[in-house]
């Protein structure tokens, strides 16, 4: 009897054991979690009060790093989005730094002098970095009824405030709060007070400076009054084909800051063939994160970047931007650190206005292994790495 059950228990595992093996795989597969240091440099992921977690879950697009720093604990969502970050977190330290020095303290007493806009102090200390400034709004509105001096006061803190800004390498308008509220702050004590950017505040190497878009893009960012900056973007967007309705929907979309605009723009006339810009802007006017407009932003400076090589002469902006080239290849540009077999993926694949005889996917990561042989089974090339 027991020799009968031990068969019947053998034949039961071996049949389970075929059926498995004769099993189709799973429809879609699970994003991964990959490692932090196959994805980042290390320069991204431990430095001066701050270390990222190895693990990094994947979303079938992009990794999302977890920042543990002293200051609290941050996510983001890609690598380049992690040397955005990182290189926030190092501006908010360095903006502490400056706020502790006998200097600064000199600046502020200088600024309290000034009759027609001096400062309005709170009496309380510079808190830790990252946190709700303890500086409130520690600066006052210039004399209203001056409208000339308003003007040339608030041209003034501006420009202060895009000078500290490129000093820093990071973003003159900033979507972190904790990091908009004191570069202002620091900047109007800057103009007001003394000259504290270039006495306290080291210059960041260019390589390291944490804004969207080409060198063209960050120089106008850096160089260009805010309102001159928002005029001419406007004006690129309706040579681009855009309504003034649509121009003013991109200017004022809150998930696009001034930077991601100009970075957009920019790379969008570095497209001067292509069709249907105008349909990019659109798709970016109806983001609804800064993660979102970056992604956007970096697909397209990928096309701009190797326009040359193959000059783009079509746009497709439903979700993904997909570009024709003048040879008729169909690209889909995706900015990915690790690119998984998703059922988003694969409906976007089988997309029939995106038919072709010759179709790309320009990933500037990697695919898994059965995303790439799904896609290339239904005709697409996988081109991995692909970057700026």
């Amino acid at each position: 009897m027991r020799r009968a059950l031990c068969l019947a228990a053998a034949v039961a595992i071996g049949t389970h054991v075929a059926l498995a093996e004769d099993a189709p795989p799973p429809a879609f597969e699970t994003p991964p979690v990959l490692h932090a240091q196959d994805l980042a440099p290390a320069a991204l992921l431990q430095g001066a009060g701050f270390q990222v977690e190895d693990a990094a879950p994947t979303d079938g697009i992009l990794a999302r790093f977890t920042i543990r720093s002293d200051v609290g604990v941050f996510e983001a969502y890609g690598v380049e989005t992690l040397a955005v970050r990182i290189a926030e977190l190092n501006a908010l330290r360095a903006l502490d730094r400056a706020a502790q020095t006998p200097t600064f303290a000199k600046a502020v007493a200088e600024a309290a002098t000034r009759p027609h806009d001096a400062p309005r102090l709170a009496p309380v200390a510079i808190v830790a970095v990252g946190a709700t400034p303890a500086i409130e709004r520690f600066f006052g509105a210039p004399d209203a009824t001056n409208p000339a001096q308003r003007a040339k006061t608030t041209l003034g803190h501006e420009q202060e405030l895009r000078g500290l800004a490129k000093r820093l390498g990071i973003d003159p308008y900033t979507m972190q709060p904790a990091l908009a509220s004191k570069l202002r702050d620091m900047a109007w004590i800057s103009y007001v007070g003394g000259a504290l950017r270039d006495a306290l505040i080291p210059p960041a190497a260019l390589e390291r400076q944490a804004l969207p878009g080409s060198g063209a893009a960050r120089a106008l960012v850096y160089d260009t009054p805010r309102e001159d900056l928002d005029a001419k973007n406007v004006e690129r967007m309706r040579a681009f084909g855009a309504t003034e309705e649509s121009a003013r929907a991109v200017q004022w979309a809150p998930a696009l800051s001034l930077s991601v605009q100009t970075a957009l723009v920019e790379a969008l006339g570095r497209l001067p063939q292509a069709a249907h810009r105008a349909d990019v802007l659109a798709l970016a006017a109806t983001l609804d994160t800064g993660d979102q407009a970056l992604f956007l932003v970096r697909a397209v400076g990928i096309l701009a970047d190797r326009n040359e090589q193959g000059p783009v002469v079509d746009l497709i902006a439903k979700d993904l931007v997909v570009a024709k080239q003048d040879g008729g290849q169909l690209v889909a540009v995706v900015p990915a650190d690790m690119l998984a077999w998703t059922p988003a993926l694969a409906a976007f694949a089988k997309r029939e206005d995106l038919a072709a005889p010759a179709r790309a996917f320009w990933i500037s990561g990697r695919a898994t292994a059965r995303a790439r042989d799904e896609l290339e089974e239904m005709g697409w090339a996988v081109h991995e790495g692909v970057k700026p």
